[in-house]
């Protein structure tokens, strides 16, 4: 950080001042302390630094100072200086008598009360009927391939274009969400999908239900903001806890649609079924209006009147006041600075950071949304010892649609998701983000791997698979409270979008291994969804930043700064 100095003489305070040239050596032996610091200060023969890190005490005022001799013996110390020279620390800012606090401060100090509570039973809602349109595609795609009479791959297809829909739409809802506000955002993704879910279960044809599909996995695709902007509202310590409490309402959402699908399915069929899990979308809509817009964000945008009014709200409900002082803002202006994918790889922290994350994301798509459809494939061979032969391959299978037994072991795989969201909500707090989910891979890659010794009773398949799926649902939802913590403000939502947008292209892939190449080679299949396990479990383990107990900051610079504040602390004790 380049450093500003000022002679305290009575000249032109932004006249350029220059050290004396006796003092030029000894000036530079103490560079690598004078880069660390914020700005200095000449005064004849003494150097005085301000804005210092922890490691210097503060004074009275809230500022910190340190003096250094310009001498080969030169000592620091730290000594008072006027109140109004005084600069930023990393907590806060004073500047003469006045006192600023940011927004994190200000959630924090607040802490969690009703306020958080409202918006969790808001986010809910929104996570229970995104949960529902994916879990459609389950039961969808069998009764279209009896009733339109198509091909494995034609079925196949119905959710692919949904995932790819998905994949298309998350960056740019991402994109959206920073440059225009969460809130409107969520409420545009609700009225999109609403719109086009009800629009397919008209649709006279195939070719009409792929579009009307594609087009709901677009909408689909920003559902996740919705995580951004309930993170953006908890305080640390609560943060990882709240965030996996919220994500039992997805299993309630996919229990819900399988409970009602039975219901309606065998007597009315799937138009019916298609209105029907669409009505709770306009629940999602109206609740979104009851969302407040995020603080980070009006901070962000440099909107201090609004930050303060919705930080006010927070306060008022929770039945606490704010930090004494003013609101501090971003310097941000403009949409044009926010939401730019190239923020995500601008240094080389950030760069490592989002690779891993990108690698990461994809991997446990994969390997959730295989382990499904291995589930459902095992059961019907009945083990896992050996592949079809040739002719049997090529065999279409006769249609049938499914039963009651078959809605049944939907929703008991379903339920194989509560132990491992438990498990995460224990761990991830105590553990950390990044051994939490470390662990939990590498139990699910031992599980998967289990698979290639040819049990020949179903009930190992049944214990091993949800195993797996217990510890692949709970490091899925560990990735789901990092990403949004180390993803600063202004890039935090297309951030959370790119990496869902990545998580599509492993659903798009894994049905083509789960069920193409599971025929050919079972134990290729196995052995493949258990390396890229292990393969995910480095990566998590690479990742740079541990984000347990770590405020959210608003922009990359400050993360970068707040980075190598730390590394030229630790190089200079």
């Amino acid at each position: 950080m380049e450093a500003t100095r000022h002679r305290k003489t009575r000249t032109d305070p932004e006249e350029p001042p220059k050290l004396e040239d006796s003092n030029q050596d000894s000036d530079m032996s103490f560079k690598g302390i004078v880069n660390s610091f914020q700005s200095e200060v000449v005064i004849g023969d003494v150097v005085v630094f301000s804005g210092l890190s922890d490691s210097i005490e503060n004074n009275d005022n809230g500022g910190a100072v340190a003096m250094v001799e310009t001498t080969p013996a030169a000592e620091i110390s730290v000594i008072q200086e006027d109140a109004a020279k005084t600069t930023p620390d990393v907590k806060g800012e004073t500047t003469g008598s006045q006192e600023y606090f940011t927004v994190e401060e200000a959630i924090e100090h607040v802490g969690f009360g009703r306020f958080q509570l409202k918006m969790s039973a808001i986010i809910c809602v929104i996570h229970m009927t995104d949960a529902g349109e994916l879990m459609l595609l389950s039961m969808l795609s069998p009764e279209l391939h009896c009733e339109w009479n198509l091909a494995k791959w034609q079925q196949a297809l119905i959710t692919t274009v949904v995932f790819v829909g998905y994949l298309i739409a998350s960056p740019l809802w991402g994109m959206f969400a920073d440059k225009f506000g969460r809130k409107k955002a969520l409420i545009m993704v609700g009225f999109w999908i609403f719109t086009f879910g009800l629009y397919s279960s008209f649709s006279p044809n195939y070719a009409w239900m792929l579009v009307t599909r594609g087009i709901t996995g677009f909408g689909i695709g920003g559902a996740a903001q919705n995580v951004v902007l309930y993170s953006e509202f908890l305080p640390t310590k609560v943060r990882g806890f709240w965030l996996n409490i919220v994500s039992f309402s997805w299993i309630i959402g996919v229990l819900w649609v399988v409970g009602i699908a039975r219901l309606i399915m065998p007597v009315y069929g799937w138009r019916l079924l298609l209105i029907v899990a669409a009505m709770p979308l306009l629940l999602f809509i109206t609740c979104c209006y009851f969302l407040p817009e995020s603080a980070y964000y009006h901070a962000a945008c440099g909107n201090k009147e609004a930050a303060l009014d919705i930080l006010n709200q927070l306060a008022k409900m929770n039945k606490k006041s704010l930090p004494k002082g003013e609101l501090k803002v971003g310097a941000i202006s403009g949409a044009d600075e926010r939401g730019k994918l190239k923020d995500l790889f601008c240094d080389k922290e950030t760069a490592i950071t989002t690779s891993l994350l990108l690698f990461i994301w994809f991997s446990m798509a994969f390997v959730y949304y295989g382990i499904l459809l291995l589930t459902t494939e095992l059961f019907a061979k009945g083990h896992s010892c050996a592949a079809q032969s040739v002719e049997n391959q090529f065999c279409f299978e006769t249609c049938e649609s499914l039963t009651a037994t078959d809605y049944n072991h939907l929703i008991i795989t379903t339920l194989a998701e509560v132990p491992g969201t438990i498990l995460t909500i224990i761990i991830i707090d105590y553990l950390g983000r990044k051994k939490s989910m470390t662990l939990q891979y590498i139990c699910c890659a031992a599980a998967i791997l289990m698979l290639e010794i040819c049990f020949q009773k179903q009930i190992y398949l049944v214990i091993l698979l949800f195993v797996a799926r217990a510890f692949c649902t709970g490091a899925f939802q560990g990735i789901y409270v990092y990403t949004p913590e180390v993803y600063p403000t202004n890039v935090r939502g297309i951030g959370m979008g790119t990496c869902g947008s990545i998580a599509r292209i492993g659903c798009i892939i894994t049905p083509f291994v789960a069920q193409v190449l599971l025929e050919y080679s079972p134990h290729g299949t196995i052995g493949l969804y258990g390396g890229v396990c292990i393969l995910a479990a480095i990566a998590i383990a690479l990742l740079p930043i541990e984000t347990k107990g770590r405020s959210m900051l608003s922009q990359v610079k400050e993360a970068t700064a707040v980075i190598s504040e730390t590394m030229h602390y630790s190089q200079m004790t």
